[in-house]
This record gives structure tokens, C-alpha cells and sequence, in this order.
């Protein structure tokens, strides 16, 4: 495995990196809060631990998240990597509730891993939506990430292009994010306006894979 990479960004801080090609084991942590940032962007995917720091800046400033009260999305999103992840959703957040579901397929060198999510949260500013969801089912180990499984959040930022004169596509984050059943929920720390999201930029999304959001 390389040498490790520390990356300091300005509001959070990672403190290993790897790609997925690569042994995982020596960057998985005992820690029951582990929180894992994924970069998906072109062939290479790269996981990446939040610091024990930046953790901790999430516990004490999470907040209430004053977006949308009243928002449906729908997707679904292939990438070019023959490696990355397959994402498709429908949610809907109203006052009585919050619903929906995603799938993640994801093709790992020598087999297919099928992730099935329950809506968590949907986190809507305009056109911009994070959604979270919670995994309760899968099938396989996602890149030798073995401790990720039933009750993981999982996290990703979309731009639905048709609120906005200025996108010829819509958008999906190439940051995506992991959390443990023991980590606090992200639904009101990694909001739309977040840096995590833009930091490593966003891939157009063409059709026939398309990204809807409705308020």
C-alpha cells in the first residue's frame, strides 16, 4: 500500500487514503464511528477516513437544517468506471414523513455487490438535495470493506439541472459517504451547501440516466 496521505481541506480534515485496487485492511479502524468519504471520480475509487477531529466537529456542531419541507426526488445513475457505484432512488420528505428507497450495485473485480437502502432523510435547498439512507440489505463485500453492512448510512449529493438555466446536465457528487451504525446521522451536518460535496466536483449526468427533484 502507499504511504499514507494526510489531506487537509479547509473545513475538514482526512486522515488516510487508498485506492480501491489496493490492500483495505490497513486503513479500517476499530473505532465504532467510523465514517468513510468515497471518491468515485474517474477509473480510480479512493476511500478515505474522517479524522477522530473532524468527527468530533460533527458532534458538537450538528444542527437543525431549516431546507426544504416538502420535497420528492428520483434517479438513477450509471458512472463511466466499470468499478463505480450504480445508484438509483425515489424519496419523498413531507411533514408526515419521510420515504423511499435506493439500490447500489457495484462491480467489484470478481463479483456484484447489490445494496438495498430505506430512505433516511432528504435534504433539499432548491435544486440541490443530499440524500441519506440506511442499508438493509446486501449482498457481498464492497471493495474488501468488510465491516460495512446492514444498518450503514450511506450518503450523495445531486443537482437537478431542470431549476437551473445555467447546467446543461444534471449533476451527481463525486464525494459519497459511509457512516456506521454508531455514528451520528449526517442528514443536518453534510447539508447542500457543504464544501464535502464540491471539493471533488461533481460528473454530468447524461441520459438515460437522469436526476429529478420536486418541491
Amino acid at each position: 500500500m502507499k504511504n499514507l496521505i494526510l489531506t487537509i481541506a479547509t473545513g475538514f480534515t482526512i486522515l488516510t487514503s487508498c485506492s480501491v485496487d489496493q490492500p483495505i485492511e490497513s486503513i479500517q479502524t476499530s473505532n465504532s464511528e467510523t465514517i468513510y468519504l468515497v471518491d468515485q471520480q474517474g477509473d480510480v475509487i479512493s476511500w478515505d477516513i474522517l479524522s477522530t477531529k473532524e468527527y468530533q466537529n460533527i458532534s458538537n456542531n450538528a444542527d437543525s437544517y431549516s431546507g426544504a419541507l416538502q420535497v420528492n426526488t428520483d434517479g438513477k445513475y450509471v458512472p463511466d468506471s466499470k468499478y463505480g457505484m450504480q445508484i438509483s432512488w425515489t424519496g419523498t420528505s413531507n411533514p408526515q414523513g419521510i420515504y423511499g428507497n435506493a439500490i447500489i450495485i457495484k462491480e467489484n473485480s470478481n463479483s456484484t455487490v447489490e445494496i438495498q437502502l430505506v430512505t433516511e432523510c432528504i435534504i433539499a435547498d432548491g435544486n440541490e438535495v443530499v440524500y441519506g439512507g440506511i442499508i438493509n440489505k446486501m449482498d457481498g463485500i464492497l471493495d474488501n470493506m468488510s465491516d460495512i453492512g446492514e444498518g450503514w448510512r450511506f450518503y450523495f449529493k445531486i443537482i437537478d439541472s431542470k431549476q437551473d438555466d445555467s447546467l446543461k446536465y444534471d449533476l451527481m457528487s463525486n464525494h459519497t459517504i459511509f457512516a456506521s451504525p454508531m455514528s451520528q446521522s449526517l442528514c443536518n451536518v453534510y447539508t447542500p451547501d457543504h464544501e464535502v460535496w464540491s471539493i471533488k466536483g461533481y460528473t454530468d449526468v447524461k441520459a438515460p440516466n437522469f436526476i429529478e427533484v420536486s418541491n
